[in-house]
């Protein structure tokens, strides 16, 4: 509180010549100050600040401030005829509100309350034609209120005291035309900038603006989730109006209207399905078995019914990816039109970056793996398969492993299996030292294969003359050990490995889909003999190459069925499937790791004839 005058009756013991003595019976005064926010709304809403200054003018004149409560209060004045006034800077609309009262000796009096309305500012520019100079007088205005101004010739031009709420901002002038911008938020001691508006010279219009698309072209993001699913599509480098066939987009078309008016959107396309036909962002996915092309247009439309589009033209490619790899948090693979090269992929699944790192020619899926710097894969040519290594920025080039078939990495080598003499032998390429040597000899009178690796362990299968499998046999790099893991007559060829057990199926290899199989684990170094851990499950073992897929420390189990595969947790002793979508069937589960299991999957329809499936997908799940 702060006296003009002297009124202290506690620390002046007397007062300076000129003033008049403090009343001997002082009356007090009180009262109280609100803002009423936004005025103009049905529901207008109150509310305090401290600093509104308030000044009591009568005989004596003092000033105060309110507190946060809004409550002010003077001492020692005294009795007559006062009015009291409030102003809170060029943040209220009135600038200030004033209330007479009347105080007798010696009372307290509360005098009438008080109410400011809040506000704020609008700057901005307003130009004729966008020209930066001679956009002097440009007449300013806020719908709904009194306020009114005009540009300076840069067309610059700036309203105080606009009370807080959303408005219609018009710049016009005579014989050029106008513009109108809504939405226009003014809030509380804030300025509200609204950039620029341009007058076209030459049309006076009704102030409706079209709608206009921000970024002038539809926005998408690839290889999204479809509607319903679990699984994230690995992405595939095509061009940019090309989109895979069964391919999930999510495209974007925001939009913006100069007047502020309620925007409605249209979507519709030629081919495939949209989740929604409303809203700026939709989910197409091309679930188009025929079609070659495709056609999405958004359209948008102001409450004027003015309108806007966007278009966009895509070419539908069959794409074909068979066989990937999980190394760490990158997922390798490749991929092919039908015809031509394979191109091969390093997806980081941390980053989202694709990297195509290769291309190869091969009549088959060429397999490919990664060994620390370097690709590595196995092209089916000429009647066998090749292995190629290169690294990144390299021309993949052929390299002399001896051995049959396609092969795996273990640890910081490539290896391959090699028949010599009725007795199988593993051979390793080490890639970055570009050297080959054997690496350990089954043992054994009969042929084999190598069928699984996991770190630095490897797994191979050795069979009788009559093709069933009778010996698994498991080598650690590390420690150069082999031993017999499992001996049955009846293990198919469905083996997979953690490097610390394997697991497989308990059925010959050809038994058909309806066979039911027990799942075997087998702990290391227990050999044969292991536990049954999840009783009976169709596990495909024909035609469709489908098959138990193996396991991570956290004791997840992946089970393939021919429509879906699953995800088997034995701690919980829960089965649960990999996706709940029905429109795609599941060829394989190919591999687990970086907390994802990768699954190749292609669409029902395909599932429902051999030789028509053509549209094969890899996909990652989250092991959860």
């Amino acid at each position: 509180m702060r006296a003009l005058a002297c009124i202290s009756l506690t620390l002046l013991a007397a007062c300076p010549p000129g003033t008049k003595p403090p009343p001997k019976d002082p009356v007090i005064v009180t009262g109280a100050v609100d803002l009423l926010e936004a005025p103009l709304s049905p529901t207008p809403r109150r509310f305090t600040v401290a600093g509104v200054k308030v000044v009591l003018e009568g005989e004596f004149t003092n000033v105060s401030e309110t507190d946060d409560t809004g409550a002010y209060r003077f001492e020692g004045m005294p009795p007559g005829k006062y009015t009291v006034r409030a102003s809170y800077g060029d943040f209220t609309r009135e600038g200030e509100v004033t209330a007479s009262l009347e105080a007798a000796s010696g009372t307290n009096v509360d005098a009438p309350p008080l109410t400011l309305t809040p506000a704020g500012a609008i700057t901005g520019r307003a130009t004729l034609g966008g020209k930066q100079m001679g956009n002097l007088g440009i007449r300013v205005s806020v719908d709904g209120t009194d306020l009114v101004t005009t540009t300076d010739d840069a067309g610059k031009f700036y309203l105080a005291r606009v009370p807080v709420g959303s408005y219609r901002i018009r710049v016009e002038k005579s014989d050029f035309g106008g513009r109108t911008m809504r939405g226009v938020d003014v809030k509380f001691e804030e300025t509200t900038d609204i950039g620029t508006l341009d007058i076209i010279a030459g049309i006076f219009s009704d102030f409706n603006n079209p709608p206009v698309f921000t970024n002038g072209a539809l926005v998408m993001k690839r290889y999204q989730r479809a509607p319903g699913t679990v699984l994230d599509p690995l992405p595939l480098d095509i061009g940019g109006s090309e989109i895979a066939r069964h391919d999930s987009l999510k495209l974007d078309a925001p939009a913006t209207d100069l007047d502020g008016d309620r925007l409605t959107y249209f979507w519709s396309v030629t081919a495939g399905v949209l989740d929604r036909t409303d809203g700026e962002s939709v989910l197409w996915t091309v679930n188009d078995d025929t079609a070659l092309a495709a056609t999405i247009t958004a359209r948008v439309v102001d409450e004027r019914s003015a309108s806007a589009y966007l278009t966009a033209d895509f070419t539908i490619v069959d794409a074909q990816t068979l066989s990937g790899r999980l190394v760490g948090d990158h997922a390798v693979y490749a991929y092919r039109r039908f015809s031509g090269k394979w191109r091969v992929l390093d997806y980081n699944l941390t980053t989202s970056v694709l990297d195509a790192v290769g291309d190869l020619t091969s009549l088959d899926d060429p397999q490919v793996a990664k060994v620390g710097a370097h690709y590595i894969a196995s092209p089916f040519n000429n009647g066998d398969r090749q292995i190629f290594a290169w690294q990144k920025g390299e021309t993949p080039a052929a390299r002399t492993v001896d051995g049959e078939g396609r092969g795996l990495p273990l640890g910081t080598r490539y290896i391959r299996a090699k028949t010599e003499t009725g007795k199988m032998r593993v051979v390793s390429y080490d890639p970055a030292a570009q050297t080959t040597g054997p690496l350990f000899d089954c043992g054994s009178a009969g042929c084999g294969e190598l069928v699984a690796t996991r770190g630095d362990f490897a797994v191979t299968l050795l069979r009788t003359a009559d093709d069933f499998v009778n010996t698994v046999v498991g080598f650690n790099a590390a420690t150069s050990t082999k031993q017999t893991l499992a001996l049955s007559s009846a293990v198919g060829t469905d083996v997979r490995t953690d490097g610390g057990a394997i697991v497989h199926a308990d059925v010959p290899p050809g038994f058909g889909r309806s066979q039911r199989n027990a799942i075997v684990r087998e702990r290391f170094p227990n050999g044969a003999g292991g536990d049954v851990y999840f009783g009976f499950y169709d596990v495909f073992v024909g035609a469709f190459d489908g098959r138990f897929v193996g396991f991570t420390e956290q004791e997840y189990r992946v089970v393939y069925a021919p429509e879906k595969a699953f995800l088997y947790d034995t701690t919980k002793n829960q089965k649960l499937p990999i996706d709940e979508n029905e429109d795609y069937a599941y060829d394989a589960v190919l591999d687990l790791g970086a907390g994802k299991v990768l699954v190749r999957r292609y669409t029902r329809n395909d599932w429902l004839d051999d030789e028509q499936r053509t549209h094969f997908e890899l996909c990652t799940r989250p092991l959860e």
